[in-house]
């Protein structure tokens, strides 16, 4: 997947693959990783870990995992990045609208 996003003012592209697996009781386990690049030509790499399964409400699904970034950016705008962990919580409709917690 590739996508482009301007976040706290800098322009940033993203390439990344995501494999998802199916368990028992419509959970699915996801593994990915990718990459981020700025404008300035800077490049971060990160992985995703995660696990989903449908909402109480049945109209979508509920995510919860983990991603994991580096950088050899030194003082760049993707330096915060550097050895960043990020947990995450993610509500999905099935209309692919979501909100992240």
């Amino acid at each position: 997947m590739i996508s482009s996003k301007l976040i706290q003012d800098v322009n940033i592209n993203t390439h990344w693959t995501i494999s998802v697996k199916l368990g028992q009781n419509e959970v699915s386990y996801a593994q990915g990783r990718g990459i981020i690049s700025a404008e300035n030509n800077e490049v971060a790499t990160y992985s995703i870990n995660g696990i989903a399964k449908p909402n109480n409400s049945g109209d979508g699904s509920s995510s919860r995992g983990v991603s994991m970034f580096k950088t050899t950016s030194n003082g760049g705008k993707l330096s915060q990045l550097s050895d960043l962990v990020a947990v995450y919580e993610l509500e999905q409709d099935k209309r692919s609208a979501d909100s992240l917690f």
